[in-house]
């Protein structure tokens, strides 16, 4: 048996007679974070000239602004917040922030 990691939202329904939970995932946020309209423009002139996109822009397309992948899943709610602070999908996020093994 695996454990899937990906946060959920359980809801039961009702199938032959049986109650299974199934999951539905919450949309992603296509919200960004607010912040002053001066740095707004700066973080966006800055990821533009770093990665060829907004922040802003990014968010609201559901795109990663680094690496440009659509974004769908995130492993948990903190994740899914620092995607509207950062623009960053999953697995950019991973490479900035997890630890290197040792």
């Amino acid at each position: 048996m695996t454990i899937d990691p990906r946060p959920m939202e359980l809801r039961l329904e009702q199938q032959d007679q049986h109650i299974v939970p199934t999951r539905h995932l919450p949309p992603v946020d296509t919200t960004p974070s607010p912040k002053t309209p001066k740095m707004e423009r700066t973080i966006d002139a800055f990821t533009k000239q770093v990665f060829g996109r907004c922040r802003t822009d990014s968010i609201k397309e559901a795109t990663c602004v680094s690496c440009g992948v659509s974004v769908k899943e995130f492993k948990d709610a903190i994740s899914r917040k620092e995607f509207t602070i950062s623009g960053l999908c999953q697995s950019c996020q991973d490479g900035v922030f997890d630890s290197p093994p040792q």
